[in-house]
């Protein structure tokens, strides 16, 4: 069936459905957002070194006061703060520079999932009944996975790159019968995927790929290759402009795999060199096999040239450093953990696996090649979920995509539709009430940061050592130094700051602790272990400040009272 295309009416209402939904479903912090917090730690960290770029008048890529104060890169590219910008210029004009950033900041979250529930829309256009593409902007705005990193006070790049993943795969779709404009339309939202962060590699190729097969299916159509050659020219295009303006802070010539580099321009030759093989074996149509056999062979080799030339990519996040601090570095960031309990299983991954039963039935019934690939590549995002928890994402994304083609297919069976609204909305959110219900005893509630600023305000320039997860309030709120925080470009201040918490509390200063060059501790006690010294037997400088038995060589110089915060000074 062929459905009307979309316009732009809908796209309001899907726009405004999905972040009004993103807004509602963290109404619980919504309170401490308007008060001045962030709810990610990664958002403090882009809002200062976004203020302190404004206030210096150049790029900045280090924080200087983390790290003892020798500094902690920030390997993100400067693309997103373009869009923070924009939206934090209207509150210039009657807010200081932190306020007018804080509000733009607040505002990232439902304008990204609000976009994203238009794109969504959108892309399943050419599949769905106009009556029912409205759902995938509620489970846009409805979905845990994607509110998590879409709500009111994260400021991150999940879901602006979700959104540049969403709308590359909708022009690689057009781009089948719609040939170049399609495809270079797709190549500038693949750049922007890697502008915003690499890790959209895997799912942009999936759009690449998508094309490719369409062009090994279709031997009498030249479209897809045009598709192709477009996506391809503008993708290296976009990514060699923006590398030549925003480049590492190791140099143009720096090959690293986290952030836009000659890496990833590598790749957008890898793919113009692609499509341009596969228009060159278009030189006579209808095309013949072999010709079909030698352009899927050089997408191979190309591809392989590109990763022979620099191999790291293939390691992902474990070939950023080596592999004993790999564990210890990804092993304290929960988002960084695979998927580990039927509970969050259900919740995370029941849209992808839905997504991908509808797709598959689709595709046998159709007898497409195409849709089977499509189901290839949704088993690939699930597994990646099952592997990191930050792309669970993706699967919520299929699954709302998914669903309005699987309401349309549905047509008149009303009983069939009830059910697979059910199946797509609620069972997710119905999981993780009953995984938080019958799960083991949690953490205490995270010790808030800011009302320490003012028992740090006489330390201002001192070096504190406190949890890493503190690391960006505190640098946000008050004016210390700090040892280390979980970002990989300093993966030598957080293994200081891990040592020093995992020395034994002697009768003298520890030497590790004495490498931190701290001369404060900060410390919340808890009831459970510390994540950085959970390995150990009981008795390291963590498990003495938690029980409230500090060493000799640490004298109390005050408690917040509002957050339960400890403050010693190193008198050793």
């Amino acid at each position: 069936m062929i459905y009307p295309p979309f316009t732009r009416r809908p796209g309001l209402a899907c726009f405004l459905i999905a972040a009004v939904l993103d807004v509602v479903m963290a109404l619980r912090d919504l309170g401490g957002v308007l008060g001045g917090a962030f709810i990610n730690p990664d958002s403090y960290m882009r809002i200062m070194r976004l203020e302190e770029s404004l206030r210096s008048g150049s790029a900045v890529h280090m924080l200087m006061r983390d790290g003892s104060g020798a500094g902690t890169e920030l390997y993100w590219t400067h693309f997103l703060d373009v869009a923070l910008l924009l939206l934090s210029a209207p509150f210039m004009v009657f807010m200081d520079l932190r306020g007018a950033l804080h509000a733009g900041g607040v505002l990232l979250g439902p304008v990204s999932t609000g976009l994203l529930g238009v794109a969504l829309a959108w892309a399943c256009a050419p599949f769905s009944d106009p009556r029912q593409r409205w759902m995938a902007a509620v489970m846009a705005g409805a979905s845990v996975p994607i509110t998590a990193y879409g709500a009111a006070g994260v400021v991150h790049h999940h879901i602006p790159v979700a959104l540049a993943i969403v709308v590359t795969l909708g022009w690689a779709w057009r781009g089948i019968a719609g040939g170049a404009r399609p495809g270079a339309w797709m190549g500038l939202a693949a750049a922007c995927g890697i502008l915003l962060t690499p890790e959209a590699m895997p799912f942009l190729l999936m759009g690449f790929g998508g094309l490719g097969v369409a062009w090994m299916m279709r031997p009498a159509e030249r479209a897809p290759a045009a598709a192709l050659r477009a996506a391809g020219g503008v993708f290296l295009l976009v990514l060699a402009v923006m590398l030549a303006i925003d480049p590492p802070m190791a140099g143009y010539g720096a090959a690293v795999i986290d952030r836009l580099s000659v890496v990833w321009v590598g790749l957008g030759v890898a793919c113009l060199a692609i499509a341009l093989a596969l228009s060159w074996c278009d030189r006579e149509m209808p095309r013949s096999g072999a010709m079909t056999l030698l352009g899927a062979g050089a997408a191979v080799v190309c591809l392989g040239l590109w990763l022979a030339a620099f191999p790291a990519v293939a390691k992902g996040p474990d070939g950023l450093m080596p592999k004993a601090m790999a564990e210890a570095f990804f092993g304290g960031i929960a988002e960084m953990q695979p998927i580990s309990s039927l509970s969050d299983a259900v919740t995370f991954l029941t849209p992808g696996v839905l997504a991908l039963g509808v797709v598959v039935l689709l595709a046998w019934r159709g007898r497409s090649v195409l849709g089977l690939y499509a189901a290839v590549c949704i088993a690939v995002a699930i597994g990646l979920a099952l592997a990191h928890l930050r792309f669970s994402t993706y699967p919520a994304l299929i699954g709302a995509a998914v669903l309005p083609v699987a309401l349309s297919a549905a047509g008149g069976w009303v009983a069939l539709r009830l059910v697979l609204l059910v199946a797509f909305i609620s069972v997710p959110p119905a999981a993780a009430a009953i995984g938080a219900q019958h799960g083991g005893p949690d953490e205490p509630a995270h010790c808030p940061v800011a009302p320490v600023a003012a028992l740090l305000a006489p330390y201002a320039g001192e070096v504190v050592m406190a949890d890493p997860n503190e690391t960006p309030e505190l640098l946000y709120h008050t004016g210390v130094m700090t040892v280390g925080s979980l970002y990989h470009r300093n993966a030598a201040g957080f293994t200081r700051l891990r040592d020093a918490w995992r020395s034994a509390p002697d009768a003298g200063v520890p030497e590790a602790v004495r490498a931190t060059e701290a001369r404060l501790i900060l410390v919340c006690p808890r009831m459970q272990r510390s994540a950085l010294v959970r390995d150990l037997p009981r008795g390291t400088l963590r498990d003495a400040l938690d029980a409230g038995t500090p060493p000799s060589w640490l004298r109390l110089l005050g408690k917040s009272a509002e957050s339960g915060h400890l403050l010693y000074l190193v008198v050793g």
